[in-house]
This record gives C-alpha cells, structure tokens and sequence, in this order.
C-alpha cells in the first residue's frame, strides 16, 4: 500500500475554508488544528507547490502592503480529492509518548524523577485544559453560525475529554510512585 503525505489534506482543507497565503495556512492552523494536526512550513510550502502542479490548488500573485504574496485557492479537482479522502477510513492512530517510555523505564531512574515528570505533565495538561475552554467559547461567540462550528467543537471536545482523562492518569499514577517511592528507601 502507498503511503500518502496527509499533509496534502491538511492544506486542502484549510483552502476549503478560504483561499490563503502559505503563511496564513500556518497561522490558521496554529489557532486551530494545531492542538491535533501540526504542519511547518517546511511542509506547507513544498505542499503547495506540489498541489498546484497537480492542479489541485491555483496559485495567483498579490501584493499586501507592497510585500509580494502568493494566495492559493482550491480548484474543483481539489476539491473532489479532498472529499474522496474524508470518505476513506482513517489509519489507526500510533502513538509515541516519551512519557510513558521513560516510566516504561523507571526503575532504572531515581524515582522522585518519574514522580517529577508526571507532576509537571499534569501541570501542562491544567494549563491545555484551560487553552481548551478559551478557544470553545471564542469560536462558539465568533463562528457562531457557521457551519462549521459544531465540527470545531467535536474536536474541541475531543481534546478536552482527553485532557480530564489525562489529569485522572497522572491523579492515579502520582499516588502510585508516591507509594513506590516509599517502599525503594
């Protein structure tokens, strides 16, 4: 099976929404699909170059302030691919978590450093729950009747149930080096 650059998909995407620069496809994705689907741009850039020579995407020449920019727009032959992938299953998820590989690990380690780890693996994930419940409200005021928004939302809430989940994991797991801790001395 051929393995495809899903970074095509991405861009797509965004160029579904409105037609954008390179630049504003990177900084539209870190406002939003960043917390799950990351590009730079030194995949951003090549994409679309890549896009336009298939004729997926349509390049045209601006200028913003006498700064020359390129500004893409889907074509209908993009947007026909782009549909053809939302309908194809999607690969299942492999996770690589440093984490939980040091803690796979652990007893090889002082133990106060895995205790250590988690605590502050919890104190970013109160601070990501906070970001989460910023953006929600943010995009259910701004965006609020945009088609979209339900969409946004179900990703939003993705990540948010992740993150409760995530803070009963560490919750669990403090307790439970806390006792290992105790035992090794």
């Amino acid at each position: 099976m051929v393995k495809v650059n899903k970074s095509r998909y991405a861009i797509l995407g965004m160029l579904s929404l409105k037609d954008f620069s390179g630049y504003e496809i990177k900084k539209t994705m870190q406002a939003s699909t960043s917390f799950f689907w990351r590009e730079t741009d030194s995949s951003i850039y090549p994409m679309l170059g890549e896009l336009e020579k298939e004729e997926l995407v349509k390049g045209k020449e601006d200028s913003v302030g006498g700064r020359k920019r390129k500004r893409y727009s889907i074509t209908g032959k993009g947007k026909k691919a782009f549909k053809e992938w939302l309908e194809i299953p999607s690969e299942p998820v492999k996770p690589r978590n440093e984490l939980l590989l040091k803690l796979f690990f652990g007893n090889h380690a002082k133990s106060e450093i895995g205790l250590q780890h988690v605590e502050d693996y919890r104190n970013q994930l109160v601070e990501l729950g906070e970001v989460y419940r910023g953006v929600c409200a943010d995009i259910s005021k701004e965006y609020k009747n945009s088609p979209n928004l339900p969409y946004w939302l179900i990703t939003l809430n993705y990540g948010e149930l992740h993150v409760k989940a995530s803070l009963q994991w560490c919750d669990d797991t403090i307790k439970q080096l806390k006792k290992i801790s105790k035992g090794k001395k």
